[in-house]
């Protein structure tokens, strides 16, 4: 099972799973978002965002992916939702034409 089943169902009743989950799911964003640090520095070093918060963010498309496949029963609704995520990146990387 992903975390965020598991945290969703359990985060107030047992906060150990809490805790190992938001480990896990951190971790993950905190990996992101050393990536995302080099490409924001070499792209836009003056998007208003974080790369914690961006890598956050993907964690939790990711992961909604996943349940949304498992509820659907089939890979095409995270399938399409990856590519939206890949898009909405896409814009995120793409240095303003303002001031050049």
């Amino acid at each position: 099972m992903t975390p965020y089943p598991m945290v969703q169902e359990a985060y107030d009743t047992h906060p150990a799973i809490r805790a190992t989950c938001d480990k896990h799911l951190s971790a993950h964003a905190s990996m992101l978002a050393r990536d995302i640090a080099e490409a924001k520095a070499r792209y836009v070093p003056d998007a208003p965002w974080t790369p914690e918060s961006l890598g956050l963010f993907m964690q939790t498309v990711i992961q909604g992916a996943f349940i949304l496949a498992k509820a659907k029963q089939g890979p095409e609704v995270a399938a399409e939702s990856l590519r939206h995520l890949r898009r909405y990146l896409e814009t995120q990387f793409t240095p303003s034409r303002e001031g050049a």
